[in-house]
């Protein structure tokens, strides 16, 4: 037998469950807080008006692909703010990377590369092997 939600609120109106679960809803869920957020890329005028800039998602992806692609090479792990990234795009080279001057040929290598690296990693049973048999929330 199913119930629909108005038999299921006439039940608690005609047993009087209403007196228990309604102060228990209101205790029991949280409120809501206000938050105040603050676009670090916005501009004020003269007269105080704010104007908010933006960037394209292929703007910001040229401006910032080398420095993302460097830190999952590297395995990083935590947050990546401006100042990382600019550190690690200030480096010379990818280590490891290979330069012949032909495009495709160098990023078959490299990713021939790469995958080596997983399967040595798997292979090892280093933290990748480890992720993918059990990670977060994996009960051991």
């Amino acid at each position: 037998m199913r119930f629909h939600c108005t038999q299921v609120r006439w039940v608690f109106y005609l047993t009087f469950l209403w007196i228990f679960s309604w102060p228990a809803l209101f205790f029991a869920t949280k409120r809501y807080a206000v938050v105040k957020a603050e676009w670090p890329w916005s501009t004020t005028d003269s007269q105080g008006i704010k104007e908010y800039s933006s960037i394209s998602e292929e703007q910001w992806f040229e401006k910032w692909h080398v420095g993302i692609r460097r830190l999952v090479l590297d395995r990083y792990q935590c947050e990546a703010s401006e100042e990382v990234l600019r550190g690690v795009m200030a480096r010379d080279e990818d280590p490891g990377s290979i330069r012949t001057g032909h495009e495709g040929v160098d990023s078959t290598v490299n990713l021939l590369t790469q995958g080596f690296q997983v399967a040595r990693a798997l292979s090892n049973g280093s933290n990748l092997g480890r992720g993918i048999q059990g990670g977060w929330g994996y009960d051991t």
